[in-house]
């Protein structure tokens, strides 16, 4: 089942091809693009409970190809292959490393996307493994900071025939997740029936409107599987020549399909900014509700994490008891150059009766970034988590160099 979606497009689309001109589809095919992309990264990782700190040098190779448009159709494949520098001595959670913290990057190459498309009239419809990366990825992205990218086997509308107006469905039948490709656990696929449904609207004069719906019920986790209702609002307002960005969004989020845990949470954002001269400065918190009874904080088991409640990762799985994030941000990008500092304090949601919230730690989060030739870019990361209510205390650093042709 989970590369049905794969076959079904290679059967209905190869028919349409042999009706046309041969030529033709020769042309589409001899004249399409191709990219290659290498990206190295250092990752350190030092974490209290660890017996060893965990060093990666680990490289990611990437090549794809697409076709030229032919009547509206098109095609998409893309493999990649994570490869090792040196001895691995961290736990990319297949090589049996357990004394070592995890940098969650598997050796191994495959294929990530691969998929048609056909654009008409205001509409695109892709089938085929592929990327799938809704709002700001608080729910659903492809995990693109890891080595072995999130993708999906999915079928996915997209309308855009209407100005301002966005909307985008899809169903997806399995979740090609970070950890592949080998079998093993944390699985590396997750068998799934997955609707989403996101439509966006730009208000000329007031700001972007977002409203979803999501309904995750995951055959293979069935603890992950859950509906998701919410809307999101953002602008950037003008104020005496200066910038303010801001954001909130509501979510509503209950257990569906197979899921033991009968739960309700609710998630809210409310961020704001002001961006200058002297570089952009921003607040907000961030709150993953929780219900103890229920068994269940709120959870998303398709976002792109590693954006979102600093960069150690230490809240990838949100506590029953929920989390409250609240941050405090500044960048800068000084003639190419790219700096950035993010401190967090986390929380629970839920208080202990007569005790309060609980206090789970902080966190700072530092980048450098530019781009040191045309094909060249450097990043380079810290992030130090200090806990408050557990040994847990975490260090990583990374240095990454991507090129790209």
């Amino acid at each position: 089942m989970k590369r049905v979606l794969l076959f079904i497009a290679a059967s209905i689309l190869a028919p349409l091809g042999f009706a046309q001109s041969s030529n033709s589809i020769v042309d589409a095919f001899s004249n399409g693009e191709a990219n290659l992309s290498f990206r190295y990264r250092l990752e350190t990782v030092e974490h209290d409970p660890s017996l060893d700190d965990a060093t990666a040098h680990t490289v990611r190779t990437r090549l794809n190809y697409k076709t030229q448009d032919y009547d509206g159709f098109t095609m998409f494949i893309e493999f990649d292959d994570v490869s090792y520098l040196a001895d691995d001595k961290f736990n990319n959670t297949r090589n049996g490393q357990t004394t070592y913290p995890v940098v969650a990057d598997p050796d191994g190459g495959g294929l990530n996307q691969f998929y048609f498309d056909y654009k008409a009239d205001g509409l695109l419809f892709r089938l085929g493994r592929q990327r799938i990366n809704l709002d700001n990825q608080r729910f659903v992205g492809g995990v693109g900071w890891r080595q072995n990218e999130q993708t999906y086997d999915a079928f996915t509308v997209v309308y855009t025939g209407t100005k301002d107006l966005k909307v985008t469905g899809s169903y997806i039948n399995n979740i090609s997740r970070i950890f592949g490709p080998e079998p093993g656990n944390p699985p590396s696929d997750l068998d799934s029936a997955i609707v989403l449904l996101n439509g966006n609207y730009q208000i000329e004069g007031f700001g972007n409107i977002t409203v979803y719906y999501y309904e995750f019920d995951i055959e293979d986790a069935a603890a992950l599987s859950n509906t998701t209702i919410g809307a999101r609002y953002t602008n950037t307002f003008d104020a005496g020549g200066y910038k303010i960005p801001v954001a909130v969004e509501f979510a509503t989020q209950d257990d569906t399909g197979d899921n033991l845990n009968s739960y309700s949470a609710d998630y809210l954002l409310v961020e704001g900014g002001i961006n200058t001269e002297f570089g952009n400065f921003k607040l907000g918190i961030e709150s993953l509700g929780g219900d103890v009874s229920g068994g269940s904080g709120f959870i998303t088991p398709a976002a792109t994490l590693h954006k979102f409640q600093g960069w150690t990762d230490r809240f990838l799985n949100t506590p029953s008891m929920g989390i409250e994030d609240t941050y405090i941000g500044y960048s800068l990008d000084y003639e190419g150059h790219m700096f950035g500092a993010t401190y967090h304090t986390f929380e629970s949601d839920e208080s202990i009766a007569g005790f309060g919230s609980i206090d789970y730690g902080t966190e700072l989060d530092l980048s450098y970034g530019r781009k040191l030739t045309k094909n060249l870019d450097l990043l380079v990361k810290y992030a130090a988590y200090s806990s408050d209510f557990t040994n847990d205390d975490t260090t990583k650093f990374w240095v990454m160099l991507t090129a790209t042709f």
